[in-house]
């Protein structure tokens, strides 16, 4: 799935008023990633997995990738995770602030989501 999906940011323009219109950048998403595997989008799905969906992406697509980061998992292995990542060529990677495990954002507020503090 993710492969195709690096192949229609790449070639995917549309012709918008004179104007070609075309993706800027690949998002690696952790929902999509779960999705395929059929695990929930919790952070169950990990590093490693994610990482042979990203080459997938980087095999067929040449834009910048942003990977989504989840929450980041433990602080003292995030740092492994952005090596790997920089290895890879990705180009950003976006985490959320978020405090406990991992909520999918499409719970909206009845999923309980607390934002941790930054000092």
């Amino acid at each position: 799935v993710c492969g195709r999906t690096g192949l229609v940011v790449e070639n995917a323009r549309v012709i918008t008023d004179g104007q070609d219109c075309q993706f800027d950048a690949v998002w690696c998403s952790s929902l999509t990633t779960s999705l395929a595997k059929g695990k929930p989008d919790t952070e169950v799905v990990d590093v490693s997995a994610r990482v042979a969906v990203l080459n997938d992406v980087l095999e067929a697509c040449s834009k910048p990738v942003i990977y989504d980061g989840d929450t980041g998992g433990e602080p003292e292995n995030f740092w492994f995770t952005v090596r790997t990542l920089e290895r890879h060529g990705v180009s950003a990677v976006i985490i959320e602030d978020k405090v406990g495990l991992k909520r999918n954002s499409l719970f909206g507020t009845e999923a309980d989501q607390l934002q941790a503090s930054i000092p």
